[in-house]
């Protein structure tokens, strides 16, 4: 990957379903990412969740990943009837990165 314009994918899924997006961004080439539990949030359809100390199978995960573009719509094309079927969201961003290794 070399510095400059990239596209940054994030995605926030129940915990049980992250293993399918990391396969996912491998399918799209995309080895490298970053995953956090997610202890607190708010959906546009939903009251506010405090998640702290609940079972980790009823928590979300954000997950995100720096790519270029065609990596991007791949793991989009892929990721996307996943959303559909568990439920959470997928944000592509334009970014612009520094020191990609």
């Amino acid at each position: 990957m070399e510095n400059g314009k990239m596209k940054k994918l994030e995605v926030v899924i129940p915990n049980s379903f992250i293993s399918e997006v990391i396969s996912d961004f491998a399918k799209a080439d995309i080895h490298g990412y970053t995953a956090l539990d997610v202890d607190r949030g708010k959906g546009e359809n939903t009251s506010e969740n405090l998640l702290a100390g609940l079972l980790p199978v009823t928590r979300n995960t954000y997950i995100f990943a720096i790519c270029d573009e065609k990596e991007a719509q791949v793991a989009r094309e892929l990721i996307e009837p996943l959303l559909e079927e568990t439920g959470g969201i997928l944000i592509v961003s334009d970014v612009f990165a520094c020191n990609v290794q």
